[in-house]
């Protein structure tokens, strides 16, 4: 972490990964703007899923291994497919309702993240 950030102190021993917005070279390499991120948001927000059952993990994009049970994988990845069409129906006509279901997958969301 750079010293002039403010999580420069901080140990993120409560999260899983560490996103950054920049990194830069001086004496030595920095990075700045930084947040400890678990692994249920990247699962549910992240680049797209495969699930590689027989191992029990879960790749997010190309690079980012997640150690996951095959079931509760196919369950986050069917969530991320609701919670994409209940956006895109909400972008596309923000004076609808979501209704019921979408309530549900918005809670669902709420719990998990927190």
């Amino acid at each position: 972490m750079h010293p002039g950030s403010v999580n420069f102190f901080s140990h993120f021993d409560h999260t899983e990964w560490l996103l950054y917005h920049e990194k830069v070279t001086t004496s030595k390499a920095y990075l700045r703007d930084t947040t400890g991120v678990p692994a249920v948001p990247l699962l549910l927000f992240g680049d797209d899923l495969s699930i590689n059952h027989k191992k029990g993990t879960v790749m997010v994009g190309p690079w980012i291994e997640i150690t996951a049970p095959p079931q509760t994988a196919v369950m986050l990845k069917l969530l991320r497919e609701k919670l994409q069409q209940v956006l895109v129906s909400k972008v596309e006509n923000p004076s609808i309702d979501i209704g019921e279901s979408g309530q549900q997958i918005m809670d669902t969301l709420l719990q998990l993240v927190s």
